[in-house]
C-alpha cells in the first residue's frame, strides 16, 4: 500500500505475528483504505505481499456502490481483486432506483469492474419481477456500464422479450437508447426505425482501432415510405480524462424531390474541463427544416463557453440562408470579468448581417457595464441598423452612456442619451441628471426618516425643434403611516415637484395617496384608497405634463385559514366612470374540499363580464378539478373542464377533457389507465382528438424509456419505442 494511505482496521480480535508479516482479524471486521470500506467475518492481510484476503460476510463500499460476497482478494496496492458469488449495488444520479447485480465472479481495478454471466435488475423484490441476464458486463464507474450479449427477461425471468448484442447505459446523463421503432408519420409516412448499441473495447494495439478504444455510442438504420432510406451515428468519446464528447450524423434520402436530398442533420459537442476552468462547444449543421416541407435550408450553428477563476466568455455564431436565397449571419459575444463580490464587469456585442438580391442589412449591438466600487458603475449601449437597397441607404442608432452610484442616502445618475439615423440627429440627452437625497442619513436626525428630496435636470434635443431646450426639476415626498385606534391605519405619501423650463414655461404638480385600512372584525377587512393629483401651469411640446389624477378604490376581503372571499370596485371622478365591480371566492371547506369563483360585473354597462368556478378535491389517492365558465348575461354555459387522478391499490386512473360549448368540440380528451406492476408500470391511454389508443410498457426505474403499441384512426397499428438515441417522429 502507498506509505501515505491512512488505514483504519477493527475487529472484535487482531492478531499480529511479526515473523510471517500477517495480520488476521477476526469477527466485524472493517477496514478502511483510501476510499475502499472493506467489512467481513475474518480477514486476513499479508503485508509483505500487499495482499488481503476477506471471507464470510464481504461488503466493499466504495464510489458509486456497494458489493457483498463469500469471498475476496484485494490487492492493497494495485487496488486490484476479485469477489466470488458477488453481488452489488449501483447508484447513479439519472436512474431513480438502485441497479442490483449478481454474478458468481467479480473483477475489479480502479478504472473498471468487470463480471460474467451477470443478471441486473432495478426491482428489489427477492425473487425480480423482470431482469437482464448479460454474458459479460462491465462497469466504469462515475461513467458508463457495458453488458453485452443481454437477454431481457420478465415474469421474473419465465418470458424472454428481447436479445440486445450490445447495451450500453451512461451513468452520466441519459442517452440509453437501443429499441427498434415502428409506426406512421404524415410527412414521412410509414416508417421503421433501428438504433443499435455499440462499444469499442480497450483490447485494441495498432491505430485506428486503439484511437478509439474505449469509446460507445448507437448506430441508427431507419426507412420511411414517402422518403427513403436513412441512417446515421452518434459516438461518444474522450481525447482525455476530463473530456466528453459526441459525434452525431444523420443522412436522409428524399424521393419526393430527388435534387434535394440527402437531407442531412450533424452536430459536435464537447465539454472539458481545464487546469484553472471548463470550457464546451456545440457546432451544429442542418440542409432542411424540421418538417420537410419548405425547401432546402442551409444552418450552421456554433456555441462556445469558457469559465475560469477570473473571467468567463460565451460566443455565439448562427449561418442560415433558405431556398429564397435570404441569407442571415448573427454573431453574438459576452466577456464578464468575474469578482468575489458578485458585482462581474460585462462585455456583451452582437452583430448581424442578411442579404437577399436586391438587399443588405447590418445590426449591432453593444452592452458594457464596469464596477469602480460595488455602488459606482458605468454603463454604455449602442444598438445600431443599417439597410441598402439598390440606390437607397438608410441606418439609424440609438446609444447612450451613464455613469450611476446607489448609496444610503442618496443614490444619481449622470447620463447621455443620442438618436438618428443616415440623414440627421433625431434627439439626444446631452447631459441627464437625476439625484436623490435622503436627509436623515445624511444629517443623521431620525425626525426626517420619512422624508425624500430629488432634483434633476436635462439639455435636449429634438429633430424638430429650432433650438435645445433645457429642463429642470425639484421634488419632495414624504410617507408614513398613522394608528387611528386599534382597528384602524391610515398609509398617506404626499409629494409636491415644481418643473421649470429655459423657454419660461413652468409647471408644478402636488399627489396625495391616502389608504385607510380598516379591521371590521370577524375576520373582515377594508382598504379604502384615495389617490389625487392635481397640475397647475404648462410644459412646452416634448415634454410631458403630469396628468391630474382624482379616484376612490375599495376592496372588501375576508380571511379565514386559506380561505379568502374578496368584493372590489372604484370610481373614477374625472371621467365619471366606475371599476368593474368584481367577486372573487376561495373557500376552503377542508383540507380536501376547495370551492373558487370570480364574478365580473360592468357598473356603467350594467351587464355581466365573466363568471367562472372551480371545485377541487385532493385526497391522498384522489385529485379531482372540474370548472365552469358561464355567459350569465344569456345564461349559456362556455367551456367545462375537468382533470381526474385516481389511484385504488394498483389501479391509477387519470382524465383530462375540456369542452367548448358554443363550437361543440372538445380541445382536450384524453384517457390513461395504469396498473402497478410494483417496479414496472402498463398503461392503457385514449386520446379521443387524435382517435389513438396506445399500450405503454414502462420500467419505472428509467422514466425517459417506455414500449408503446397502439393503433392510430387512418394509419393503422403502431408500435413505437421511446428508449433514448431516437430521433423525434412529429406530424
Amino acid at each position: 500500500m502507498a506509505a501515505d494511505e491512512k488505514v483504519n482496521l477493527e475487529a472484535d480480535q487482531v492478531l499480529y505475528f511479526r515473523e510471517e508479516q500477517l495480520i488476521k482479524a477476526i469477527g466485524s471486521v472493517y477496514l478502511l483504505t483510501g476510499e475502499m470500506e472493506i467489512e467481513a467475518t475474518e480477514m486476513e492481510i499479508d503485508l509483505g505481499q500487499n495482499k488481503l484476503v476477506a471471507t464470510g460476510e464481504v461488503k466493499i463500499t466504495e464510489g458509486d456502490g456497494q458489493y457483498r460476497a463469500k469471498y475476496l482478494e484485494h490487492d492493497l496496492e494495485t487496488k486490484q481483486g476479485v469477489l466470488v458469488e458477488g453481488e452489488g449495488i449501483v447508484i447513479a444520479s439519472n436512474i431513480e432506483e438502485q441497479i442490483y447485480l449478481e454474478s458468481p465472479e467479480v473483477n475489479y481495478n480502479p478504472e473498471e469492474i468487470e463480471t460474467r454471466d451477470t443478471y441486473f435488475t432495478t426491482c428489489n423484490r427477492e425473487e425480480s419481477h423482470y431482469y437482464f441476464k448479460a454474458n459479460e458486463l462491465v462497469i466504469y464507474p462515475g461513467d458508463r456500464i457495458v453488458a453485452k450479449h443481454v437477454v431481457f427477461w420478465e415474469m421474473s425471468g419465465k418470458l424472454p422479450l428481447f436479445y440486445l448484442p450490445v447495451m450500453v447505459y451512461p451513468l452520466r446523463e441519459q442517452e440509453p437508447g437501443f429499441y427498434p421503432q415502428a409506426g406512421y408519420s404524415r410527412q414521412r409516412g410509414w416508417f421503421v426505425k433501428t438504433t443499435y448499441n455499440y462499444y469499442l473495447g480497450s483490447g485494441y494495439e495498432s491505430w485506428p482501432g486503439s484511437a478509439f478504444a474505449g469509446d460507445f455510442g448507437q448506430l441508427y438504420i431507419d426507412y420511411f415510405s414517402k422518403m427513403g432510406f436513412a441512417g446515421g451515428f452518434k459516438h461518444y468519446y474522450r481525447s482525455q480524462e476530463d473530456d466528453q464528447s459526441y459525434l452525431y450524423l444523420y443522412l436522409e434520402d428524399d424521393q419526393r424531390e430527388q435534387d434535394d436530398g440527402p437531407w442531412v442533420s450533424t452536430e459536435l459537442d464537447r465539454k472539458m474541463k481545464l487546469d484553472n476552468g471548463e470550457r464546451s462547444f456545440n457546432l451544429a449543421y442542418q440542409n432542411h427544416y424540421s418538417n420537410y416541407q419548405h425547401g432546402r435550408l442551409f444552418e450552421l450553428n456554433f456555441d462556445q463557453s469558457l469559465e475560469f477563476d477570473k473571467w468567463a466568455n460565451q460566443v455565439a455564431i448562427d449561418y442560415s440562408h433558405d431556398q429564397s436565397e435570404q441569407h442571415e449571419f448573427n454573431l453574438g459575444l459576452d466577456f464578464d470579468k468575474l469578482r468575489a463580490d458578485f458585482y462581474d464587469d460585462r462585455l456583451a456585442l452582437g452583430l448581424d448581417y442578411g442579404y437577399t438580391e436586391e438587399k443588405n442589412s447590418y445590426g449591432l449591438e453593444l452592452d458594457y457595464r464596469t464596477y469602480f466600487t460595488n455602488n459606482l458603475f458605468l454603463d454604455y449601449e449602442l444598438d445600431l441598423d443599417y439597410e441598402t437597397k439598390e440606390q437607397y441607404e438608410y441606418g439609424d442608432y440609438d446609444t447612450a452612456i451613464r455613469v450611476s452610484e446607489n448609496q444610503r442616502a442618496y443614490d444619481w445618475t449622470v447620463e447621455a442619451d443620442l438618436q438618428g439615423d443616415t440623414e440627421e440627429v433625431e434627439s439626444y440627452y446631452l447631459p441627464k441628471f437625476d439625484l436623490t437625497l435622503a436627509p436623515a442619513q445624511l444629517l443623521g436626525v431620525n425626525y426626517l426618516n420619512n422624508f425624500e428630496v430629488g432634483l434633476g435636470g436635462s439639455n435636449r434635443y429634438q429633430v424638430d425643434w429650432e433650438d435645445t431646450k433645457q429642463h429642470g426639476y425639484l421634488e419632495g415626498n414624504y410617507r408614513d403611516n398613522l394608528r387611528l385606534g386599534s382597528a384602524h391605519r391610515l398609509n398617506y405619501q404626499q409629494g409636491i415637484q415644481q418643473d421649470i423650463y429655459n423657454q419660461g414655461y413652468a409647471h408644478w404638480s402636488y399627489d396625495s395617496d391616502l389608504i385607510l385600512f380598516s379591521d371590521l372584525g370577524n375576520n373582515w377587512s377594508n382598504r379604502l384608497s384615495y389617490r389625487y393629483r392635481t397640475v397647475q401651469g404648462e410644459a412646452p411640446s416634448g415634454f410631458s405634463n403630469n396628468n391630474p389624477k382624482h379616484k376612490l378604490e375599495e376592496r372588501l376581503l375576508w380571511r379565514r385559514g386559506r380561505s379568502r372571499f374578496q368584493l372590489r370596485t372604484g370610481y373614477d371622478f374625472l371621467t365619471e366612470r366606475y371599476d368593474d365591480l368584481e367577486q372573487r371566492l376561495n373557500y376552503q371547506f377542508n383540507e380536501e374540499y376547495q370551492l373558487e369563483n370570480i364574478l365580473s360585473y360592468d357598473l356603467n354597462q350594467r351587464e355581466f363580464k365573466e363568471f367562472a368556478t372551480t371545485f377541487k378535491v385532493e385526497q391522498d389517492n384522489l385529485n379531482y378539478q372540474t370548472g365552469v365558465r358561464l355567459d350569465l348575461n344569456d345564461l349559456e354555459m362556455l367551456k367545462w373542464d375537468n382533470s381526474l387522478d385516481w389511484t385504488t391499490g394498483q389501479w391509477n386512473i387519470k382524465l383530462n377533457s375540456s369542452y367548448d360549448q358554443p363550437n361543440d368540440r372538445f380541445s382536450t380528451a384524453n384517457l390513461a389507465i395504469e396498473r402497478d406492476l410494483d417496479c414496472r408500470k402498463l398503461t392503457l391511454s385514449y386520446d379521443h382528438l387524435n382517435q389513438e389508443v396506445w399500450l405503454q410498457y414502462q420500467i419505472t426505474a428509467f422514466p425517459e424509456q417506455e414500449i408503446r403499441f397502439g393503433s392510430s384512426e387512418g394509419e393503422g397499428m403502431l408500435f413505437d419505442t421511446d428508449l433514448g438515441g431516437l430521433l423525434d417522429e412529429t406530424d
